[in-house]
């Protein structure tokens, strides 16, 4: 499974910030700033609640999930 963890606009193509747009063939998008909690600093949200939005996108433990994003930061 790929995870794409750039903006949605980024991943939809509609934001270009390299030579190609878009995403790869079938990723999921997960915006990495989702990853953050506003209310602790910006370090990651619990574990459990990340479990669960990953979830919603079909990441599961017992899937191998290769993320990307454009420059390693995300």
């Amino acid at each position: 499974m790929l995870a794409d963890t750039r903006s949605p606009l980024e991943y939809s193509g509609q934001k270009r910030l390299a030579e190609r747009g878009g995403h790869t063939p079938g990723a999921v998008n997960f915006d990495g700033i989702n990853a953050m909690d506003p209310q602790n600093n910006l370090r990651l949200k619990p574990a459990d609640v990340l479990g669960q939005q990953l979830a919603g996108l079909g990441i599961t433990q017992n899937k191998e999930a290769i993320v990307y994003c454009q420059t390693h930061h995300r």
